[in-house]
């Protein structure tokens, strides 16, 4: 496994922080994406394209050296990963999305979004998209109430205690383009808890890239701090993929 690098790319307002927990022997060995676009600033939140957000994430793996690796994908991150192995078909080999956004072909992050969750989203970028960061404790309800229903004090805690990074507005208005992905391993882990949106959503999310491996656990959105070792189990059992040399 030492010869593969794993590419984690967070959801939405969220950074590198939420892989706290994952197993050391992929953190070792990993690219950590911490936001949307390359220069976090006002300007190119407002201006930047989904096309964007996708080259910053392949330059940081271009940038890295690993040959050739597997994207591990929350939420948001979802809608990136695709188009990332579109971009590098030759070094994307496989793909697991965490409870992750995958809209129909054609169409945007919030098209089969609940409308509570859709509302949220938009007034989420519209009030924060000012801001380099904002604290997480300014989002204490939705976190509390929506991100980490399942979780640990502890972890709330941990999460409130962290910055949120707006997003560029493309992630909201920009389509996704699924033609020509390349026919490489995909997993869909689905989170029955996840107040993001339910199992049946989920389903729709990996039926919209045809993703026919699909895990359970038992969490909500933020299974990666909530449940650290099921989902560090999942991605045991899920990653196949091993460099050959």
């Amino acid at each position: 496994m030492s010869d593969v690098g794993f590419v984690f790319i967070p959801g939405g307002l969220m950074s590198t922080w939420v892989w706290k927990a994952v197993d050391k022997k992929y953190l070792d060995n990993a690219v950590l994406i911490p936001r949307r676009i390359k220069e976090n600033n006002v300007y190119n939140r407002l201006h930047s394209t989904l096309n964007d957000c996708v080259d910053f994430v392949t330059e940081m793996i271009n940038d890295s050296k690993w040959a050739s690796v597997v994207i591990i994908a929350h939420s948001g991150g979802g809608m990136i990963a695709p188009l990332v192995a579109k971009k590098l078909p030759e070094k994307v080999k496989q793909i697991i999305f965490v409870c992750a956004n995958i809209p129909g072909n054609h169409t945007t992050a919030l098209h089969f979004l609940p409308a509570p969750i859709r509302v949220l989203n938009r007034i989420a970028i519209k009030q924060q998209i000012k801001h380099d960061c904002v604290p997480a404790i300014k989002q204490e309800k939705a976190i509390r109430n929506i991100f980490c229903n399942a979780s640990s004090p502890d972890v709330i805690d941990y999460v409130l205690q962290q910055n949120l990074y707006p997003e560029p507005m493309c992630t909201i208005t920009d389509k996704v383009n699924w033609d020509g992905v390349p026919e490489i391993s995909m997993a869909y882990i689905r989170l029955t808890k996840d107040k993001t949106g339910s199992i049946d959503l989920q389903n729709r999310m990996a039926d919209n890239l045809s993703i026919k491996t699909r895990y359970t656990i038992d969490s909500d959105h933020m299974v990666m701090l909530s449940h650290p070792k099921e989902f560090n189990m999942a991605l045991d059992e899920l990653i196949k993929f091993q460099d050959a040399s």
